[in-house]
C-alpha cells in the first residue's frame, strides 16, 4: 500500500513538474514571441518614417542590446576585396568597444565563403573553429569567443554583417538566432530603401541642374537671338560706309518727330545735303577716294549733330538733316556754318589730298498741315536751286508754303 502511495505522489510530482515546465516554455516563447514583435515593430517604424538607414540600424542595434544586454551587438560593413569595418556597435560594461576596428577576412577563405554564400554562422567556440583561426588576434582584441554572424545581403550580393559575439563560450539558442536574422532581413530592407532614396535625390538633382542648365542655355541662346535681332535690325537702320542712320531709318525717327512737331505746335527745319561733283570725286581719286570723301562727311555731320536731331545718308552723295525745333533763318545759319566746315576739311589719300564742297537745301516745317514729306520736298528743290546756282552754297525756299 505504501509502494503504490510512493508511486502515485512520484507520478504527481512528475506530472506537475512536465505542467510546470509546459508552462515555463508557453510563457517563454510568449516573451521571446513578444520581445521580437516589439523589436520588428520599432525598426518598421522607423523604416516607414524615411529614417535613414544608419539610424535604422542604430536603433535595431540599440533594440537587440536590450533584449540581450550580456552581449556586444555589432554592425558591420564588408567590401568586394573582404574587409570588413565595424561600423556601430552596442556594448557590455565587461567587453571592449570594437566601433572602427577593420580585419581583413581574404584571409580566413572558409570563414569568407560561408558568408559570401549568405551562411548564418553560429558559433559556440570561436578558438575551436578551424574557419576563424586566421582570425584569431582580431578576436582576442574584442575579447570575442562565441559569435553570431548573420550575413546581410543587397542586390543579391554580401555586404555587410549583423553580429551578436559573447566573451564566453555560449551555444547561442534558437530564439537568439531567430530574432538576429529577422532584425537582419529589415536591415536590408532599409538599406535596399536608403539608396532607393538616395537614387530618386540623386536623379531630382539631377533633373534640377538639367533644368538650370537648359534654362541657361535657353536664356543665354535668347540673349544671343535678341543681340542678334538688334544686329539686324541696327544693320537694316544703318548706312555701312558711314555709320550714319539709313533711309529707311530717316523716315521711322522722321515720322516720330513730325509728330510731335503737329501735337505740340513746334517747328523743325530739314537740310538736304548733297556733295558736289562727287563723280568728278571718284573719276579723280577712284572709288575708295569716293567711299573716303563719304566718310568724311559723316563724321562732320555726325559732330555737328544734336541729341534731338537727325541725320542720315539716304542714297549716293545725298545726306539729310533734320533740326528739331529750329526755323528757317535758324537751320540757314546752321547749314552756312556746315558748309564752311566741309569747305575747308580736306582728306589725304594714296592718291592724294581730297577737297570737296557741298550745296544745302534748307526748308522749315510750318503749321499741322505740313506733312514731313511736303517739307523734303521743298528742301530738296532748294538743293537743286543751289546746285544749278553755281554749287557750294545754300538755298532756302520760304517762299513755297501748302
Amino acid at each position: 500500500m505504501l509502494i503504490f502511495l510512493v508511486i502515485i505522489l512520484l507520478v504527481a510530482t512528475i506530472v506537475i513538474y512536465l505542467v510546470v515546465v509546459k508552462h515555463l516554455k508557453e510563457v517563454t516563447s510568449l516573451r521571446h514571441t513578444r520581445d521580437r514583435h516589439e523589436t520588428i515593430n520599432k525598426i518598421t517604424k522607423s523604416i516607414n518614417a524615411g529614417m535613414s538607414s544608419d539610424k535604422i540600424i542604430e536603433i535595431a542595434l540599440k533594440e537587440i542590446f536590450i533584449k540581450f544586454p550580456h552581449y556586444r551587438v555589432s554592425y558591420a560593413t564588408v567590401s568586394a576585396q573582404g574587409l570588413l569595418s565595424i561600423k556601430d556597435c552596442c556594448t557590455p560594461e565587461n567587453m571592449p568597444n570594437i566601433q572602427g576596428l577593420n580585419a581583413d577576412l581574404s584571409v580566413a577563405d572558409d570563414y569568407l565563403k560561408a558568408l559570401l554564400e549568405l551562411k548564418v554562422l553560429a558559433i559556440s567556440d570561436v578558438m575551436n573553429d578551424n574557419r576563424l583561426t586566421p582570425l584569431r588576434g582580431e578576436l582576442m582584441v574584442g575579447k570575442t569567443l562565441a559569435i553570431l554572424d548573420i550575413p546581410i545581403s543587397h542586390n543579391d550580393g554580401f555586404v555587410g554583417l549583423f553580429c551578436m559575439d559573447a566573451e564566453a563560450v555560449h551555444v547561442w539558442s534558437e530564439h537568439e538566432v531567430n530574432m538576429l536574422i529577422d532584425t537582419a532581413g529589415y536591415l536590408e530592407i532599409a538599406i535596399s530603401q536608403a539608396e532607393h532614396l538616395s537614387q530618386q535625390d540623386e536623379m531630382a538633382l539631377q533633373m534640377e541642374n538639367y533644368n538650370k542648365s537648359l534654362e541657361a542655355e535657353v536664356l543665354e541662346r535668347t540673349q544671343e537671338l535678341q543681340e542678334a535681332k538688334h544686329k539686324a535690325e541696327q544693320l537694316s537702320m544703318t548706312d555701312e560706309l558711314t555709320k550714319l542712320p539709313n533711309r529707311r531709318a530717316f523716315f521711322a525717327m522722321s515720322e516720330k518727330l513730325h509728330s510731335q512737331a503737329k501735337r505740340n505746335n513746334h517747328t523743325f527745319s530739314i537740310l538736304m545735303l548733297d556733295i558736289d561733283d562727287f563723280k568728278k570725286i571718284n573719276d579723280d581719286y577712284g572709288h575708295e577716294g569716293g567711299d573716303a570723301a563719304l566718310i568724311s562727311m559723316g563724321k562732320i555731320l555726325l559732330s555737328t549733330l544734336r541729341n534731338t536731331d537727325v541725320v542720315a545718308r539716304i542714297g549716293g552723295e545725298e545726306f539729310v538733316f533734320l533740326l528739331t525745333d529750329t526755323d528757317l533763318d535758324g537751320a540757314i545759319q546752321f547749314a552756312k556754318r556746315l558748309r564752311i566746315l566741309v569747305e575747308d576739311n580736306s582728306m589725304s589719300t594714296a592718291n592724294g589730298i581730297i577737297r570737296f564742297t557741298v550745296s544745302i537745301g534748307v526748308a522749315e516745317f510750318y503749321n499741322k498741315e505740313d506733312s514731313l514729306q511736303a517739307t523734303l520736298s521743298r528742301a530738296d528743290s532748294a538743293l537743286y536751286i543751289a546746285k544749278a546756282n553755281g554749287r557750294n552754297r545754300v538755298v532756302s525756299q520760304p517762299q513755297i508754303k501748302p
